[in-house]
Parts: C-alpha cells; sequence; structure tokens
C-alpha cells in the first residue's frame, strides 16, 4: 500500500523511511510539502522474496567480508541482479498508481531507508536520488535503482562499521515526489550539528536546486539563528557564481 499524506501514523512509521515519514509529519503539520507517494520498505522485501534474491545476497555480502573478498565487488554484482529482474506485475502497478498520484511534469525519485538518519546512525548520501524524472518508465527504471543503492559499498562499509545486521536485507523505501526547479534550496539543521547547541538552527542554502549543496559541489551560504528569538548570531555569505538547474545551456 503506498503511502501518502492521508496514511496512518503507524504505518507511515513502519515502512516509509526516515526521508518518507518526515516529509509525512510535516504534512500533518500543515507544512507546504510539494506532493509525494511513497512506495514502502516491504515493496523490497516482496520484490526480493519474489526473485529470491536474499540468499543470493547473503552468499555475495559473506564473501565479500571473508580473506580477500571485496565490497566493491559485492555492490556491483548486486546491483546487476536488482537491475536485471523485472518488477512483479502488482509492484510495477503500484508504482505507476505513485506516479500518477503526484501527478507532476518532473518527479524526484528518492531512496529512504528504514534506519537512515535515526539519532544513532546517518546514512546521508549513502543513498540515490534521481531528479527531473519525466517519465513513468524512467520512474519505474529509478525505483530499482534505488534499491540497489542500499548496497553500494560505502553504504556495507558503514553497517559493517556500525554493527549493523545485513542479515535481514537492506531495507529501502522509496519516495515518489512532485520536482521543485528551485530557485534557492537549503538545509536547516534544528541542532547546531558542530557545537550541538539545541538553542540555534543553522541553515545551508545555494541557487538552484539543492544537489548543489548536499553532494557538496557548491560552496553554501551559513546563518547561526535562534531559535526563540530569531536574532541571526553568524552570517556566512560566499560568493557564488554557480548553481544546479535543470537543462542548463553547454556554455553555462
Amino acid at each position: 500500500m503506498l503511502i501518502t499524506a492521508s496514511s496512518t501514523d503507524a504505518y507511515a512509521k513502519r515502512e516509509a523511511g526516515g526521508k518518507g515519514y518526515n516529509l509525512y509529519l510535516l504534512s500533518q503539520q500543515g507544512m507546504a510539502v510539494p506532493k509525494f507517494a511513497v512506495m514502502g520498505a516491504q515493496y523490497f522485501k516482496d520484490f526480493r522474496l519474489t526473485h529470491g534474491l536474499d540468499e543470493k545476497f547473503d552468499k555475495i555480502l559473506v564473501e565479500a567480508q571473508g580473506g580477500g573478498g571485496s565490497l566493491a565487488k559485492a555492490s556491483e554484482e548486486i546491483k546487476e541482479i536488482i537491475m536485471g529482474c523485472d518488477l512483479p506485475e502488482g509492484i510495477a502497478a503500484d508504482a505507476r498508481k505513485a506516479y500518477q498520484y503526484v501527478g507532476s511534469e518532473n518527479i524526484a525519485v528518492r531512496s529512504s531507508a528504514t534506519d537512515e538518519d535515526s539519532a544513532q546512525f546517518s546514512f546521508a548520501g549513502q543513498l540515490s536520488s534521481f531528479l527531473f524524472v519525466s517519465s513513468e518508465n524512467d520512474a519505474l527504471n529509478y525505483l530499482k535503482e534505488c534499491w540497489a543503492s542500499g548496497y553500494t559499498e560505502r553504504g556495507l562499509h558503514y553497517r559493517i562499521q556500525n554493527n549493523i545486521s545485513l542479515a535481514e536485507g537492506v531495507n529501502v523505501a522509496v519516495v515518489f515526489q512532485e520536482m521543485i526547479d528551485s530557485e534557492i534550496s537549503g538545509v536547516m539543521f534544528t541542532c547546531d550539528p558542530i557545537s550541538r547547541d539545541p538553542e540555534k538552527y543553522v541553515i545551508n542554502a545555494v541557487y538552484g536546486v539543492g544537489e548543489g549543496l548536499v553532494s557538496g559541489a557548491l560552496d553554501a551560504d551559513t546563518f547561526h539563528v535562534g531559535k526563540w528569538d530569531g536574532k541571526v548570531y553568524l552570517s556566512e555569505v560566499v560568493k557564488k557564481d554557480s548553481k544546479f538547474v535543470q537543462n542548463a545551456p553547454p556554455e553555462k
């Protein structure tokens, strides 16, 4: 079952993953959240079950962690397997429903791991997202790409180093969301990530879509703002001569 702004909290919390569930919570607070539908983690479990993939993946990962093994090779093998499997009819039908529900000329297809960005762990930058997706067929292909991104070399290293079990599979939900071709994008931390000061927001912002910021490709403006008084305690404005946009002319 797809997860939207009208789903129940318990189901969204269990199935939508970090990004998906927080989009749900924001929508419940009346925030202006671009329209979304989440393919919950159960869809990936069903996909793996249909094709008998968990046993194959377990074997690949055990060999990768043995003497002379390679997580990079394991990641490539798992992705190749996922991309080579057809979507079961029911999953494909619901993915089309999700695409049509969002109903935007362009959508973003975003990975959302069920253990993502908790108080203990951060999977930021380890899972894939695809922007300006303009066709249903592309959206269904990127659904599998997002699932495969749960097994990137970097992500597997992180899970092993933090003793996160791989035995039950990597569970990834996927968000289909209206794509905003933004003039300015930013990230706001509700607690200063460096000083851990809970009394200040830290805001980073760039021109264009947010990929330029979250990928680290662009320098960002930084603002430290008091939560209760709205005062700007620190403002660092950098020179910004680049931005990420859709279909930029070659000369730009």
